[in-house]
């Protein structure tokens, strides 16, 4: 919930609990703008002031804070793969989709660089999903085209290739696409 700057977590129509809310300190949201959750049922949550990514437990507790360098300017977009693996797309830098190691393999002190990690490249990047077996799919907003390919490794450069989409209204076409995600069977939800 972006105004009051929550996240609120529901279970048979219930409110459960919430996570965090707006603030300073590192559990605290000042402009969070996506939300993923890993297979160990860590909660990931991109907040733009910053950047930083805040990582909480499937309780809701909060486990650590990653500040982003400016290097990755304009995060837009978060997707955990089945290994732990975070991917975090920027609408800067002609569209491209920053690989980081699983939370636990980056250094507990200093911050994320985007240097040395791989990028996939396309028109305008507004969202990134992957599924449990590495494919990564990016969703290009100015293009307005599916990208697609397997683990884009860390230290690999690796470009995503087109899948389907482009400008119009027709089947397979994109008007304005904002956010993509795969279902528990792997269909693609645009």
């Amino acid at each position: 919930d972006r105004d009051p700057n929550r996240i609120q977590v529901f279970a048979n129509n219930e409110l459960q609990y919430g996570i965090a809310s707006s603030g300073n300190g590192p559990s605290r949201f000042r402009d969070p703008i996506d939300i993923a959750v890993g297979p160990a049922g860590f909660v990931y949550v991109l907040d733009k002031a910053g950047p930083a990514l805040r990582i909480f437990g499937r309780d809701g507790a909060f486990v650590r804070e990653v500040q982003i360098l400016q290097s990755l300017p304009d995060p837009v977009s978060i997707a955990i793969d089945g290994d732990g693996t975070i991917l975090i797309a920027s609408s800067s830098n002609a569209g491209r989709v920053y690989t980081f190691p699983p939370f636990h393999e980056i250094p507990w002190t200093g911050t994320m660089s985007t240097q040395g990690f791989a990028v996939a490249a396309t028109g305008k990047a507004g969202a990134v999903a992957s599924d449990a077996t590495g494919i990564s799919l990016i969703l290009d907003t100015e293009d307005r085209r599916l990208w697609g390919g397997q683990r884009i490794e860390p230290d690999q450069a690796s470009l995503a290739r087109p899948l389907y989409g482009g400008i119009g209204t027709g089947r397979g076409s994109f008007r304005s696409p904002v956010d993509i995600t795969f279902t528990p069977e792997r269909d693609v939800l645009i």
